[in-house]
């Protein structure tokens, strides 16, 4: 049969991560943004995670819940999806832009 893994959600102090059983690493998304275009679109997705979460609630049982099960896991290393983001508009951006020139250059020979 398929890979199976279970996904972990937690959504504290506007930051969502996200990790799977067994992971040394998962990923951790601000969910707040000066940008308010960009505010839009983490509303969207946020709205989007819990549209899924909700679709398997019909699974859950009342149970008691440590606490600790609320709490971000110190033995899983997050790493900023934002910051990554980031990192790759950066790198990108030159050559965006000497591509727009080189293609530019080449239309006038």
């Amino acid at each position: 049969m398929g890979y199976k893994s279970t996904g972990n959600v937690l959504i504290v102090n506007n930051k969502m991560y996200l990790w799977t059983k067994n992971s040394k690493t998962g990923t951790v998304v601000s969910l707040v943004s000066k940008n308010p275009a960009t505010q839009k679109k983490l509303d969207q997705s946020k709205a989007e995670v819990l549209k899924t979460v909700n679709q398997y609630q019909k699974h859950c049982s009342k149970a008691k819940i440590q606490d600790s099960v609320f709490v971000v896991p110190t033995g899983i290393t997050f790493v900023d999806f934002s910051k990554q983001l980031q990192k790759l508009h950066v790198t990108n951006a030159p050559l965006d832009s000497h591509a727009t020139k080189s293609a530019g250059s080449k239309k006038g020979k």
